[in-house]
């Protein structure tokens, strides 16, 4: 009988020594660079799919979006201190995640967003819940669920923040379209599943366990990552592990990636690199856009100086201040050698053409440092059968650089250095 225990100090030697490399690892791994899939909603991997939508049906629908989007970032920045307005999406996002939260693993999509902070999923127990397809997450099962509560520095991180029960901090955040959600803030451990397969822990990331929510939530979607620059997004609280770093490739038409720690920033001589400001309490990813160049044409923002565009990877369409686009609209027409038609999608798109081989014009927006060449599928949109439209947006309000301008780049964002850099890249081979 004591024969039958004298392997057993080896074998938790060997345990414990196992755990420490993949501990070690894993560590080495989101420091070094890793990369997961995003996903467009509109992809047919995507819960958001609707295959019985036509391409000019799913362009509008993100158009609606876009629209959407920039009017609650207007009413965000607008909004008075007595006022809170939500830095959490309900259903204006582009692009989702496949994550996993608690242990055992709860698999759920996730909206990925640049302007947003908290990690959010809805839970049980419900006091009010908009329909979900499939489960919803129930932290009583999850054995690393941990409460937040009321004198944490993370409730504290919150815009609105209440002590419930024995404490506990409760989060409630609201949008001017009536919608609401009301949780717990609590710490998860995370999985992310790299592009080979491998899982990827983030422990005791701090998340909004939302189990009173109302409004334009999609039944499709489960939760969000926030990607924003805010005490609580996912990118700062895992600062240490990724090194402040990450990135993504769009591509036009299926398999895009979104890249954490060090190698996630690309670097070379067709690299530019510009400084950005943070914004709305940090969230924001705010540029400084001096010039627009259209072909020979260089136009001056004279409009605004300092930090003046938001960079966003949720917002589809590119929105500048109504001046500035003016002079960039009529520059576009001016050499552009082929009639102008009314846009027939009704969305007062302008110019509009149909299309017959001619040459675009060159256009380079220029940020501080940076001159961003676009082509021209970052300023022209295919709108319907062989009609193509210049897609930027005229503005009073906020000034947004969104995501069909971003693709075919891999786009990289240096929360340490608070720097975003430009790529060219062919996304859809990344």
């Amino acid at each position: 009988m004591m024969a039958s225990f004298s392997y057993a100090p080896s074998i938790i030697i060997s345990v414990i020594l196992c755990l420490f490399i993949i501990s070690v690892v894993e560590a080495d791994k989101k420091m070094n660079g890793f990369s997961v899939e995003l996903i467009h909603r509109d992809s047919p991997k995507s819960p958001f799919y609707n295959p019985s939508e036509t391409p000019w049906q799913r362009l509008a629908d993100a158009i609606r979006r876009s629209n959407n989007r920039v009017n609650r970032f207007n009413s965000i920045a607008s909004a008075s201190n007595d006022t809170m307005e939500a830095p959490i999406v309900s259903d204006d996002g582009s692009y989702i995640m496949k994550i996993g939260a608690g242990t055992p693993v709860f698999e759920f999509f996730a909206i990925a967003d640049t302007g947003s902070d908290l990690v959010w999923i809805q839970c049980q127990p419900c006091v009010s819940c908009y329909p979900q397809n499939g489960p919803i997450f129930n932290p009583a099962s999850s054995s690393t669920y941990q409460n937040v509560f009321c004198n944490s520095t993370q409730c504290q991180y919150l815009p609105e923040y209440s002590c419930g029960d024995n404490s506990l901090c409760q989060y409630t955040y609201g949008y001017g379209d009536g919608s609401y959600t009301v949780g717990d803030l609590g710490t998860e451990t995370y999985t992310l599943k790299d592009t080979s397969g491998d899982p990827v822990l983030f422990t005791g990331t701090v998340m909004g366990c939302g189990f009173n929510n109302t409004g334009t939530f999609s039944p499709n979607g489960t939760g969000l990552i926030g990607l924003g620059g805010g005490p609580l997004s996912f990118i700062s609280q895992g600062v240490s592990e990724i090194n402040g770093t990450f990135s993504y490739c769009l591509a036009p038409d299926g398999y895009s990636t979104i890249n954490f720690g060090n190698n996630a920033v690309s670097s070379g001589t067709d690299t530019v690199v510009t400084p950005y400001s943070p914004t709305n309490g940090g969230t924001f990813y705010t540029l400084t856009l001096e010039t627009i160049t259209v072909g020979s044409t260089t136009i001056s923002n004279n409009v605004s100086s300092g930090p003046n565009i938001i960079i966003d990877s949720g917002t589809t369409l590119t929105y500048i201040p109504t001046a500035l686009y003016n002079q960039v609209q009529q520059a576009v027409t001016n050499q552009i050698n082929a009639p102008v038609i009314t846009d027939p999608t009704g969305n007062g798109f302008q110019p509009c053409y149909n299309y017959n081989g001619f040459q675009f014009p060159g256009f380079t927006v220029g940020f501080t440092n940076a001159d961003v060449v676009l082509g021209p599928s970052n300023f022209f949109a295919e709108v319907a059968s062989g009609v193509v439209c210049f897609f930027f947006q005229p503005s009073d309000g906020l000034s947004i650089f969104g995501n069909l301008s971003q693709m075919d780049m891999v786009v990289g964002y240096n929360t340490l250095a608070s720097t975003v850099s430009f790529t060219p890249a062919h996304c859809t081979q990344q």
